[in-house]
């Protein structure tokens, strides 16, 4: 997604060094304003690595139960990854090259891979919300099978490079001058200065496209979890019914009003056993979408501030200048939590999904003690 370009604030620079040594020391003073934000996008990235690689290895070669609920996960988990590393390089690259970013060729081929990561994994969002939708609203109607998940993987990634390609032609090296030392910086951004009609367009179509497809994943997981409460109360109705039931039975006056019915002693075994069996299932099923709601929950999390600053500096040509260090640091925080989608799904199928969380353990400690057994090997001596 685009952003904005940094602040020209500089100060203390020597007015008499050449215009490159004066765009040097400017830019050694934008880096130092955004250590702090150094730090966390090198911490992003490590737990982006760590996080997704392990949902990628776990959910798809040590788990076999539940491959249907299972099966976009993984494929969530390797666009999470790829995004946050894509996003936390570049805007690292960015933040050691504020005002010295050289070549449009370069600035482009750096933003296609963010801006297709990111579209793709808002979509895949919509599809799995759809495919949760279909499972729990519409059990008995038609499903998703393997086919036309991998269609729906397909459509997923073709049409993410569409906003993609078209927001691409606008990034480009971007000169900004400051008055003050009478020297020219280079950002990689969108020149809002040069922006024409096509632009203004595109981003009424690609705003509409991102409105479009968070309505329909909240109104997908809104109806789930509608579906969900009818379930649950449902069944606690029910429960209270038998329980009811069973009260007025024990009753000896009822108890003798009763006609004797004779009953196979296994029957009321060979009844409950099915009945268990089902109301596992559909708690199962809960669990899953329960998950997949935090999980977009996050993402509108996640999204909404970077939204919030991009259109007041799209309304502000001013925007950036004037800030203190601590606001442009804090800005930058904000700009860049959407990365913070792609940390945290890890965390929320550890938190709902058991089977994951126990074979999670079971492959990091095992690994563990193979790491362990290969270091404590003594080498022959000759």
């Amino acid at each position: 997604m685009m952003t904005r370009g940094p602040t020209i604030k500089c100060t203390g620079i020597d007015m008499n060094l050449s215009q490159a040594q004066r765009l040097e020391q400017w830019n050694d003073e934008q880096i130092q304003i955004y250590i702090v934000n150094d730090v966390l996008l090198i911490v992003y990235i490590l737990l982006g690595l760590f996080g997704n690689t392990l949902v990628m290895i776990v959910y798809k070669y040590k788990m076999k139960q539940n491959v249907d609920d299972r099966y976009f996960i993984p494929w969530l988990a390797l666009l999470d990854l790829l995004a946050c590393t894509f996003r936390c390089s570049f805007e690292f690259a960015r933040k050691m090259t504020p005002v010295n970013f050289r070549g449009s060729m370069l600035c482009k081929l750096c933003w296609i891979p963010i801006n297709i990561t990111a579209f793709s994994s808002m979509i895949l969002l919509f599809v799995i919300a759809l495919h949760r939708y279909l499972k729990v609203c519409r059990p008995f109607g038609k499903q998703m099978n393997l086919c036309w998940k991998r269609v729906a993987l397909g459509l997923t990634l073709g049409i993410s490079l569409i906003p993609s390609i078209a927001l691409n032609a606008y990034n480009e090296e971007v000169k900004v001058y400051n008055s003050e030392l009478n020297v020219t910086g280079f950002v990689c951004d969108i020149d809002i200065n040069g922006i024409d009609a096509g632009f203004i367009v595109f981003i009424v179509f690609a705003t509409v496209f991102i409105l479009v497809i968070m309505g329909g994943l909240l109104l997908l997981n809104i109806l789930i979890g509608r579906k969900i409460y009818k379930q649950i109360h449902f069944r606690m109705k029910m429960k209270r019914m038998d329980q009811s039931a069973v009260s007025r039975g024990t009753t000896s006056h009822e108890t003798d009003q009763l006609p004797s019915v004779s009953r196979h002693p296994n029957e009321d075994t060979s009844n409950s056993f099915p009945q268990r069996k089902e109301v596992k299932k559909e708690n199962i099923s809960h669990t899953f979408s329960y998950m997949f709601m935090m999980v977009a929950i996050a993402f509108f999390l996640s999204y909404i501030p970077q939204f919030i600053i991009l259109f007041m500096s799209l309304g502000s040509d001013n925007f950036w200048i004037g800030k203190s260090d601590a606001e442009l640091s804090l800005l930058a925080v904000i700009r860049e939590m959407n990365v913070l989608n792609n940390i945290v799904n890890p965390v929320i199928y550890g938190y709902y999904d058991k089977t994951f969380r126990e074979k999670s353990v079971h492959f990091l400690r095992c690994n563990n003690c193979c790491l362990c057994r290969s270091n404590s090997v003594v080498p022959e001596t000759y």
